[in-house]
């Protein structure tokens, strides 16, 4: 896809983010940039932006459902929108980051695993992120999911890390002789 099909595309977006924010008689700018080649990062602007985002980004969770299922339709069933408004999505992944580098070093202290309470699909993956290079611990989102929300856990490792990690001057075990026959 070239530049100005991508150009098109998040223009497209805006405008449809725009309408639905309209309809829903909201007063708001839109802004509207390239998220990769497939996508578009939305960044709503308003006086009543509060309204927008909800009680921990509920509401903004659910625009960004809402326009996805719309840009899939009209645009492109590959094409995808995030939706921001005022930069509540970067600053809570910055918050969710801290949170679990905080609770990462509790749970590396006492040995004993922290489960978060019931997370959006951002969230989780600011947690996984924070985390995702820790040699100590791991994290792991818990099956079912209710409304897209899981719970995570930080705990200590399972499994060592990937071999990469491993040192190459380990020499290995000493092979057994074959077993003598009778």
């Amino acid at each position: 896809m070239n530049e100005n099909d991508v150009a098109n595309r998040v223009e497209q977006s805006r405008t449809l983010l725009l309408e639905l924010l309209r309809h829903m008689d909201f007063d708001v700018q839109v802004d509207a940039r390239p998220h990769g080649e497939t996508g578009a990062y939305l960044t709503i602007r308003a006086p009543e932006v509060a309204a927008l985002i909800g009680r921990e980004g509920q509401v903004l969770e659910a625009l960004q459902y809402v326009m996805n299922r719309i840009v899939r339709r009209r645009i492109s069933a590959e094409w995808f929108c995030i939706v921001d408004a005022a930069g509540y999505r970067e600053q809570r992944q910055l918050v969710m980051a801290r949170e679990a580098r905080d609770i990462a070093e509790r749970v590396r202290s006492t040995g004993r695993p922290f489960t978060f309470p019931p997370l959006s699909p951002m969230d989780r993956r600011a947690v996984h992120r924070a985390l995702a290079n820790d040699p100590d611990l791991e994290t792991v989102s818990l099956e079912p999911a209710v409304d897209g929300f899981k719970r995570v856990v930080i705990r200590r490792r399972q499994t060592p890390p990937p071999a990469s990690a491993a040192s190459s001057t380990t020499t290995p075990p000493p092979s057994e002789p074959p077993p003598a026959s009778a």
